[in-house]
This record gives structure tokens, sequence and C-alpha cells, in this order.
């Protein structure tokens, strides 16, 4: 129930203001979701600028939120007469593009409905993140559990997460859930509008078909990595407006007195975009900057050629605009800079080339290298920009010659690269444009053969039939998801019901200020998450700060879990502060394995006593083997 509220919420706060935003931006061109993206683009920035100077506070988001979008509603009101011209166009769409979107939804969205928690580990310490800015508003610091332990890292996602969680009253992992699928739905219509954009009505639609058949977006969803799905959409969201700002100066024209003015709108509204991208994923902004680099390199392989105003336009105005608008965060996080130690370099691989059939699938790759052919014969602004995107993918995915000669010199700029993500997550727009590109063409070819017309017949009831399917599936999951079990190298869910219950109980009865000491590992990590209590291990991330004091107790307590009726293990726990430890059913309840959502059994260190041998432990909680032990007071 939780995962629906938190849709019709998200819906409420993010794409009414874009459908506010869409009535008098109509007459300029502007689409309703073009125009949902770029309000959402809009809360990012203005919401975590004001994060970075004043922190969270939901009574202060919230009247801000409400006076923007009573602005947006006195301006939809003057203009209301584009409210006419959506709902003509709503009235005016076939009925196979409701059927193709809807599926898409469902493809997207209802496996938020069948899986306890977030998949694998990355939601993990999205929702400790997200939940201590709920709990502290500090987009710095893990406070109050870990005051000492600061973070660098764009705050938008966390922000919305946190600002869901208190409107609704839901849990953070249920926020992600429910936020997270509805944003890899909404991924699908920013590539439809960014198809469009480079290519027509007809590209568009392929481009959205072809992101969800590529799987990249689908495995990016199911793999946790919620911020490379946000990120995702909001670069679609810029590059639409980047394309449009370079073809197009139409300005907005308004009178007051008797003076008319004119201001240029698409010009700022991709900067508005192109600043979101810092604000709300990191990778995504170093994966732009992968293509824009070389993009302005070779941005006189178009045809036609641009003119000095796009040039400038693209590389220089778009750019310091967008700049000058992360400036106040920046400000906020440049002290921590410098505290930031990258723990490890990731190296380029071409064993990579395997990540990319893996986790795109051979039937995207072909359309894709069909669509690059068909790009460097048209060669037009949106095509150079893609292909020059590939350049970056492959060398610091793929080869790493530039990372090499780059440790030789003594110099290593390239050791924020995560080559594995690049190739997975980099490589998704690309794709999923030069597929629409070889598919559109395709359906052109087709359109004039005498089975064109009985093709575009059967287009409403495929896409009824994917609906039926997809409901079916959703409906019957288990025995499918059973029938995969044993043929994919993924873990799955590291919590169970069970686990989840256990850890609801610690939220409901546990003392605000209470230590939980939960397994040490990634089997108790969302302990800190939805029990909201301090746990003595969680999700570890390179990007923390200061959390050396953290792991140096994560080391003094692994054999006190593992070993609790060792003399010292109590003596431990108490130096400490710890007054709760939490089991997870896959400790005590292995032969429940066959029942759980994982596919893969996890390498769980022996455990070489029983909690029931610990005298000074008392079990006051027990669901079906994930357990909740108290330590005895006076002993």
């Amino acid at each position: 129930m939780y995962i629906v509220i938190t849709i019709l919420a998200a819906l409420i706060l993010f794409a009414l203001p874009g459908l506010l935003l869409a009535i008098p931006l109509r007459r300029h061109g502007y689409s309703l979701f073009l125009c949902i993206g770029l309000a959402l683009a809009g809360w990012v920035v203005v919401f975590s600028l004001l994060a970075a100077v004043a922190n969270y506070h939901l009574p202060l988001f919230l009247a801000l939120h409400i006076v923007l979008a009573f602005a947006l509603a006195v301006w939809a009101w003057r203009e209301r007469e584009g409210a006419r011209d959506l709902w003509n166009a709503a009235r005016r769409v076939p009925l196979w593009q409701w059927l193709m979107y809807t599926a898409l939804a469902i493809f997207f969205v209802a496996p938020a409905f069948v899986i306890p928690v977030p998949l694998d580990t990355d939601a993990q310490g999205f929702g400790l993140i997200a939940l201590t800015i709920r709990l502290s508003g500090s987009i710095t610091t893990l406070a109050p559990f870990h005051a000492e332990i600061g973070f660098l890292y764009s705050p938008a996602y966390f922000l919305i997460v946190a600002f869901l969680s208190d409107l609704t009253g839901a849990p953070i992992h249920q926020v992600m859930l429910g936020f997270s699928h509805l944003a890899a739905f909404g991924v699908t219509l920013a590539v439809f509008e960014l198809g469009r954009e480079t290519g027509d009505e007809t590209t568009g639609h392929f481009a959205a078909l072809s992101i969800a058949m590529g799987l990249g977006l689908f495995t990016t969803l199911m793999d946790s990595a919620y911020t490379n799905i946000f990120g995702i959409g909001l670069t679609a969201t810029f590059l639409t407006l980047l394309f449009r700002a370079a073809r197009n100066s139409d300005p907005f024209t308004f009178r007051v007195s008797r003076t008319t003015f004119q201001l240029p709108h698409s010009i700022p509204f991709a900067a508005l975009a192109l600043a979101a991208l810092p604000l709300a994923h990191p990778d995504s902004i170093i994966h732009l900057l992968l293509a824009y680099l070389p993009f302005n390199a070779a941005i006189w392989l178009t045809r036609p050629r641009p003119t000095l105003r796009q040039f400038a336009v693209i590389g220089v105005v778009i750019p310091m605009l967008a700049v000058a608008l992360t400036l106040p965060w920046v400000a906020r996080v440049y002290p921590l800079v410098s505290g930031v130690h990258v723990r490890e370099h990731l190296f380029a691989d071409w064993s990579y080339f395997a990540v990319l059939i893996r986790f795109h699938g051979w039937p995207i790759l072909l359309l894709g290298a069909f669509g690059i052919g068909l790009a460097l014969r048209r060669r037009s602004l949106s095509d150079i920009w893609m292909l020059t995107w590939l350049v970056p993918i492959v060398e610091f995915g793929m080869d790493g010659s530039l990372d090499r000669l780059a440790l030789k010199i003594g110099y290593d700029p390239f050791q924020i690269m995560y080559p594995y993500g690049i190739v997975w997550h980099a490589a998704i727009l690309p794709l999923a444009f030069f597929a629409a590109l070889a598919l559109s063409s395709v359906a052109r070819w087709a359109a004039q053969r005498p089975f064109g017309a009985m093709l575009a017949r059967l287009r409403a009831p495929i896409f009824a039939s994917v609906i039926a399917l997809g409901l079916a599936v959703t409906a019957l999951n288990r025995p499918i998801i059973d029938a995969t079990k044993g043929r994919f190298q993924f873990t799955g869910a590291y919590s169970t019901p069970a686990d989840v219950q256990a850890m609801e109980w610690l939220k409901a009865n546990a003392p605000p200020d209470a230590l939980v000491l939960n397994y040490p590992n990634y089997e108790s990590h969302w302990v800190p998450v939805i029990s909201e209590r301090n746990a003595v291990y969680f999700r570890p991330q390179l990007f923390y700060i200061g959390d050396d004091a953290a792991r140096q107790m994560w080391n003094r307590l692994v054999s006190a879990y593992l070993d609790p009726a060792a003399p010292e293990s109590g003596a431990v726990m108490r130096t400490y502060g710890v007054d709760f430890v939490i089991v997870p059913q896959i400790v005590t309840r292995p032969d429940l394995f066959p029942q759980m959502l994982r596919w893969r059994r996890p390498d769980l260190p022996p455990q070489k006593s029983s909690f029931d041998d610990a005298g000074y432990l008392e079990i006051v909680a027990d669901f079906e083997g994930a357990q909740v032990w108290r330590l005895k007071t006076g002993n």
C-alpha cells in the first residue's frame, strides 16, 4: 500500500507541476513529457540549493513547493488556452500508443510490488543517507547516527526520498521502490522526447521501446542503482533541451506597460537541466562530460555545419549558466573534497565487452550497429554527439590507454572512473538512440510495402497482449522466479519479509538511541534503514569521510557476533553500548533459502556458537528465524 501512496504522491509533487508548466509552454512547442522533465530538473536545482544553504526541513520544503506550484498555477491560468490544446492533443493519441506506454509502465513499475526490499546492495547505502537526511536535515553527514562521518554525494535523490517519506509516512525502502520504479518509466518518456527532438514522433516511440528492449535500464533498476536511473532520465531531458536550444531561439514575448520584452527560453531551460545533473548523480555528469568534451571538437563534422551561435550556445553559454546555478552547493561541499580518498583504482578491461552483452543483450547491440551506420551517413548534430559518446565509453570502459598513460607519468585523474559502470550505464542512452534510428528506418521502409497497413493494425492487439502477459507475470511471479534460480548470477533481496518484520519490531520497540548489532556484512545493511535505529554495520561507501572509527568498531565486533557465547563477547558488546542483536533469517533458517527472493546462496562465515548459549542475551522477537535479542541488564 505504501508503494501505491508513494507513486501517487510523486505524481502529484512532480508530474502535476510539469502539467501546469506545459499549459503556458504549449504554444512554444514544449510537450507535456518534456515539461515534466523540466519541472523535475527545476525541483532538483532549487531544493538542492535550498538544502545546501539551510539543510533539509520538511516545513520549509513543503512551503516552498506550495509557493512554486501556486505560481505555476497562476501562470497556467493566464495561459489557459494551452490546456485546451493539451486536451485536444491527448484525445488525438491513438489507442496503440496508450497501450504501448501502459505496457512499458507495467514492465518497469510492477516489480516494485513483488520484491520485499530493493535488490542487491546499492539501495542499502542510498536508504541510509536518505534516512539520515530526513532525521537530521544534514546533506553532508550521517547524523544523527554518525555525525563524525561526512559524505560527498549529489543530494537530490535523497532529498526526494526523504521528502516523500516525511509527507506520506512511508518507510524509506518502500519510498525508494515506488519512486525509483516510477522514475524508470519516466526515463522511457524522457527518451521518447529525445527521439522526437532528434528525429520524429516515430523515432521517439522506437526510442522508448528500445530503452526497454535493450535491458540496460531494466537491469540497472533491478540492481537498485536508483541514482543512475534518476541521472539517466535527467540526461535525456537535458539532451532534448540542448538540441532544441541549438536549433531554436524562439523567445518568450511579454509586455510590461507599453514596452515589449523578449526572453530566450530554450537556453536557460537547457542550462537548468544540465545543472540538475551534478546535483542528482555524480556518475551521470561524468558520463555526460565524456561525451561533451570530444563533441565540442567533432561538432564541425555535422551536416549542415553549425553556426558560431550554435557552437557558443552548446559549448560555452549553457555550461557556464549551469555551473553558475550549482555554485551554492559547490561552496557547501568544497571543504569535503580533500577528505575523500578513493580506496581502489579500477581499470578498464576488454573483458567488459561481456557486460554489454550480459546487461544490454545482443538485439540492442545489433540494432545499434545498424543505427551507427545510418548516423555516420546522416551526421546530424545529435548523431555526432552520440557517435563521439561511444569513443570515451570504449576508451574508459574497455581500453584504458589514457589511464595507463596517466599512471606512467605519475598523474591519476581517472581514479574516479568506474569502467564497469561506464560500459553498463553510460551506454544505455546511445544504444537506445542508435536502435531507434535503425528501427524507425525499417518502419518507414515497411510502411511503403503492401504489408505495412496490416502491421499498423496489429499494434494495438500486440500491446494489449503484452499488458495481459505483464499482469499475469506479476500475479504469478513465484513459479517464474523459481524457474530462473540457478540461471542468473546475481544475489537478489538481502532481506526477507521475516527480516523486515524483525527490523520493524525494532522500529516500534527499541528506544530511539538504541544501538543494534547486526550481521557483519551485506546481509544486515538494511537494519539501520528499516529499523530507523543506529546499527553497528552499514553499507560502506567510497565517498564517506572520517569512517575510520566505525571501521575499527566493525573489526572488534565481528568475533562477538560470530561467537556470542565466548566469554569476552558480552563485554565487547557492552563496551560499544550495544542494546540489541538482530539475526537474519538466512543464518538461522538456511533451509528456507528456496522460498527467498535470492538467486545465489551467500558465502557466510561460520557461526562458531549459538545466541541461545549466550547467557547475557534474551530473545525478544522471532519471525520464522529472523530474531531480535536484547542484552540483559545488570550482567
